[in-house]
């Protein structure tokens, strides 16, 4: 049973409305290469969902996107119209270039339809793949085949519950083949077709009664066709799978346990505490079509409601709905009774009305109270609330009733009653929604009143003026030490600036009632609304709402307020302020909020310390201040100097017991271990770190340059600088004489192992030398040879790419303030998919794919390197990795964290990370968030918002990479083509602006029109932000890997 939860006001859980259906969503076709143009060859129908009847206005049928297959045919892609009114699909005749050319060709088409006179938001999609084949109507080919009966071998509908009887669905036989073999006779049968719902008429598929959602979702069917042509008998075979939509066709009802009159007596009401009366309502039909919506009738406005909850599939409905009635603190009401009235209103429900509405009566009696309270006109009622008096500035007082800014009311406060006072000189009201604040914390502070009387009063287009009389009790804390102090001129910092619960509920800040703020401690580890931070008023901060008070000054929640979120939370569902979040959140401005744990310092934490962390991960770490380090360490009666040497001498001896681990562990990692593979597989923990390197069993050959006719000789190589370095290896710039058939001096890369490396590092580089042997690719860093010297050192020879690392490369772009335009960043990711897609084809998993592997050669020609994490998988199409090394948490694919599984589809994952790479010139993924919580945010659903200028059409790019199942992300080859057209589409509109700059050029222009010139020419110039500078050894941080 899953449970689904939403916030309202007046509670509305949104269906998909009355929206258009298209009967075949996708559909496939097979279309003769001399198909006459201006003539259908396959026509779309569209039916409303809510009424199961075509749409008695007028569509238009657009054409919005055509993708080639291959991307070769791409010239092809204006070979189709559609009528704009009847939906039929046509050959254009105003195309380019002949249909016969694109034989074998495969065009995926996307059209919409709309209604001719609405809004676009009833739009409807469809799929129409056309497939150009070898048939012709000068020598048609009319014997018995499958071509001739079916146009796929399944099809597939999409029925509204709603659909009429006798609705036609479309042929069955395909309009092309029917043209083509006119003489052709063929018999169409359904299996069980007594008692299904279709049936067959001329050729036709048509139904013959009502579907029913709730009775079943999901119907198939055979069908045989029985073909007779040119003396020849056949029969084939096809399914027809229909999908059943919703619709909002039935209305709520009560349990029958539940009666809709209930009495609760006052004394049974807390204010704060549910009302103990039963709201609840069943539907039968699926939440995703009912648009219920929940409202109270409430005079005096004493209680809300609390949040709809929401349950599936409860008692033989699809969906139960219950809400409850809280008082409010200020609960009070003048007479014996007071009745409130919920309605549960099924406002999309199909057909007759009268049954929409479920209401439920609650009278709530006063008699037992024995108290007769004053009788107050209905326009009046009186609140009360209490306040601390050295509360900080815009301290929240009260909000006597709940109203929207867009439900157009005014308030204001009138002059107090009681001595004289202004009201308004201490305490403000926000003018759209009422809330009571303290205007002048220092008026309040320095007055001797214990209670104020504020008279407010408010009125908005519907109803005439109310009024609320409002008495607020002044409390003194009694103890000095415990206020925060007032002075003129001065206001507090915001509460949000604190991570920790002491410092926090230690300070003060602004909206803080009494000046001191407060902490809201993690409800779980994982992704939540209640998360840890700190607010001057938990109550409404943070609640999901940047309100009117806090929109006034927006450091006061800016939990709520910002528009930036960084770390491991999600935005509001508006762009602003912290949905959800798996670690406590800070805001150190306005418009910036940070979610992530935070660590003492490593040196405090012991060995058994880390293991106790391991096995409870959820235990809260926070900064231990030093004079309760000693405390802890029994060090209360050391002087200074006395812990100053205890500390030195601490740090000597532990510097030596690493040393003597180092040289403990380099020995034994000497010695081979290939009998020492674990036995059992656990999902990676990233808060381990690396303490030996991988080492899969390929033996090192000594004879592999030989068989491989690799080898160059030494002394016409020449070694020079350093170019990069890893833990086991490095790469040089060098020298070669006449290298791979290349007359002359070559600059090459030669990779090559540090001194005391072990036979395993020896085998992943002959491991990377073997696989590099067999690959030949533009994009795919090229192997020119191999040396060996006397003390067999092995030396791997490759081309140089002279502008180094991707990664390198962008954040010098970005450093530099240099041009950045789209399509070339595009261009980029284009030329990694192909080198992708070759090494996929090659059976090849890559396993570390990201910018810093990239390569920049010149001519911007992107190398795809560094095979060290490399396996060549000729046998299957996956790789388990048995061993403990170093991995790249944030490029892993979700399986390959936790199965330590790799596949291609591994790879795809981790070109999504470089695609976000590049887009951001060089940013680092999940900034903010530490690797060791990572895993479990993707396993809950978190993936990287869309970055500033990235396309929408690229970002969705990314999040199909991330797909959680690795069969559903698409291959490299698929990846290649959708980009080539972003590219071509983004390069258009690149052109396009370009050349309207041209022309404004051309006319003159004056001194004010070279900013706006700049402007055009900059398509589209990204968001440069230097972030601080950038060194080689830092483009990938240790705790950017794990174990």
């Amino acid at each position: 049973m899953e449970i689904l939860i939403g916030v309202f006001f007046i509670f509305a859980f949104l269906g998909r409305g009355d929206s258009l259906v298209l009967l075949q969503k996708t559909a496939s076709l097979q279309l003769p290469y001399d198909y006459p143009v201006a003539t259908t060859f396959y026509r779309l129908q569209a039916v409303e969902e809510r009424h199961g009847i075509p749409p008695p206005d007028t569509l238009d049928y657009h054409i919005v996107k055509s993708v080639a297959f291959p991307s070769e045919s791409k010239f092809g892609r204006g070979l189709f119209v559609i009528d704009e009114h009847t939906g039929s699909l046509m050959l254009s005749p105003h195309r380019r270039h002949s249909i016969a050319e694109f034989r074998g060709s495969t065009f995926a088409l996307d059209i919409i339809a709309v209604p001719s006179k609405k809004a676009s938001e009833d739009t409807a999609h469809a799929t129409v793949v056309v497939t150009i084949t070898e048939d012709n109507f000068t020598l048609p080919d009319c014997s018995p085949r499958e071509e001739l009966c079916f146009s796929a071998p399944e099809m597939h509908y999409q029925i509204p519950e709603t659909l009429r009887k006798g609705s036609d669905l479309g042929n069955l036989r395909p309009i092309p083949y029917a043209k083509l073999c006119p003489d052709s006779n063929v018999k169409y049968t359904l299996s069980y077709g007594d008692i299904t719902p279709v049936t067959i008429e001329s050729e036709r598929l048509k139904t013959k009664s009502f579907f029913d959602f709730e009775e079943s979702t999901y119907h198939e069917w055979n069908i045989s066709c029985e073909i007779q042509s040119k003396n020849e008998n056949d029969t084939f075979y096809s399914r027809i799978k229909v999908y059943v939509l919703d619709v909002d066709d039935n209305p709520p009802y009560t349990q029958s346990s539940t009666d809709t009159y209930q009495e609760v007596e006052v004394s049974q009401i807390s204010p704060g505490k549910e009302l103990p009366v039963q709201l609840t309502i069943l539907d039968p039909d699926s939440p995703s079509v009912n648009k219920i919506t929940v409202d109270k009738t409430d005079p005096l406005n004493l209680f809300q409601l609390r949040d709809a909850v929401i349950f599936h599939s409860v008692n033989g409905a699809h969906m139960l709905m219950n809400t409850a009635l809280v008082p409010k603190s200020q609960f009070r009401f003048p007479d014996t009774t007071y009745n409130v009235t919920v309605v549960f209103n099924d406002s999309s429900l199909v057909g007759s009305h009268e049954k929409s509405q479920v209401a439920f009566h609650v009278l709530i009696s006063n008699s037992s109270s024995g108290v007769k309270k004053p009788i107050l006109p209905l326009n009046e009622f009186e609140a009360q609330a209490r306040i601390f008096r050295h509360s900080a500035h815009l301290t929240r007082v009260i909000q006597p009733m709940e109203v929207f800014p867009h439900e157009g009311y005014f308030f204001r406060i009138v002059r107090d009653s009681n001595k004289g006072l202004l009201s308004n000189r201490i305490f403000g009201v926000t003018p759209k929604t009422g809330i009571v604040y303290v205007m002048d914390e220092v008026a309040l502070s320095r007055s001797t009143a214990k209670l104020f009387s504020l008279e407010l009063t408010w009125r908005n287009r519907n109803v005439t003026d109310r009024r609320c009389v409002i008495t607020i009790r002044i409390l003194d804390s009694g103890d000095p030490s415990n206020e925060c102090g007032i002075e003129p001129g001065h206001k507090f910092p915001s509460c949000a600036i604190h991570g920790t619960a002491e410092s926090c509920t230690a300070s003060c800040g602004r909206g803080a009632n009494g000046g001191f703020c407060h902490w809201r401690s993690q409800s779980s580890p994982t992704l939540v609304e209640e998360y840890a931070t700190c607010s001057p008023h938990l109550q409404t901060c943070p609640d999901g709402t940047c309100d009117e008070l806090e929109e006034m000054d927006l450091i006061l929640c800016p939990q709520d307020c910002a528009g930036n979120v960084l770390g491991e939370a999600l935005p509001g569902t508006s762009g602003r302020g912290v949905r959800k979040s798996a670690a406590p959140c800070t805001c150190a401005g306005p418009n910036t909020c940070i979610c992530t744990q935070f660590f003492p310092p490593s040196q405090l934490v012991s060995r058994s310390q880390t293991k106790m962390y391991k096995e409870t991960p959820n235990i809260k770490y926070q900064p231990l201040d030093v004079s309760e380090i000693y405390t802890i360490l029994g060090w209360g009666g050391c002087g200074t100097q006395c812990v100053t040497m205890i500390v030195v001498v601490s740090l000597i001896v532990s510097g030596l017991i690493v040393v003597a681990g180092i040289l403990t562990y380099r020995r034994w990692m000497s010695h081979p271990k290939d009998d020492e593979l674990p036995s059992v597989r656990t999902p990676l923990n990233s808060s381990t770190y690396l303490v030996s390197r991988g080492t899969m069993d390929y033996p090192l050959q000594q004879n592999v340059l030989l068989q491989a006719k690799l080898e160059f000789p030494r002394d016409q190589l020449t070694l020079g600088v350093t170019l990069g370095e890893g833990e086991f290896g490095k790469v040089v710039k060098g020298k070669a004489k006449n290298i791979a058939g290349i007359p002359g001096t070559t600059t090459v890369a030669v990779k090559m192992l540090k001194d005391g490396s072990s036979p395993s590092e020896r085998r992943d580089l002959v491991s990377e030398l073997n696989l590099l042997k067999e690959i030949s690719h533009l994009n795919v860093i090229r192997l020119l040879g191999a040396s060996t010297d006397d003390d067999g050192q092995l030396y791997v020879i490759m081309e140089y790419a002279e502008h180094g690392a991707l990664i390198t490369y962008l954040r010098k772009m970005k450093s530099n303030c240099s041009e950045i335009n789209l399509p070339e960043l595009i261009a980029f990711a284009l030329q990694i998919a192909k080198g992708m897609e070759y090494l996929a084809s090659m059976k090849v998993v890559h396993r570390d794919l990201a910018a810093r592997n990239v390569l920049v050669a010149s001519g911007k020609v992107l190398k795809i390197s560094d095979f060290g994490l490399s396996r060549d998988v000729y046998e299957r199409d996956t790789y388990l990795k048995m061993s403990r090394s170093k991995v790249p948490v944030k490029w892993m694919a979700l399986e390959s964290l936790e199965n330590q599984l790799y596949t291609t589809k591994s790879d795809v994952w981790s070109f999504g990370i470089l695609l976000w790479e590049i887009i951001t010139i060089g940013g680092c993924p999940y900034p903010g968030i530490p690797t060791e919580r990572l895993f479990q945010l993707l396993k809950e659903g978190y993936r990287m918002p869309r970055p500033d200028n990235c396309p929408f059409e690229l970002y969705e790019l990314m999040k199909v990479c991330w797909l959680d199942k690795p069969n559903e992300r698409p291959h490299f080859k698929e990846l290649v083509q959708k980009i080539e057209f972003i590219l071509e589409e983004i390069s258009h509109e690149h052109a396009a602006r370009e050349e309207n700059v041209l022309q404004r050029s051309k006319r003159g222009r004056s001194k004010d029109d070279g900013s706006m010139l700049h402007q055009l020419t900059s398509f589209p110039k990204l968001a440069v932000q230097q972030n601080g500078p950038y060194k080689n050894q830092c483009l990938l941080s240790s705790n950017e890997f794990s174990v």
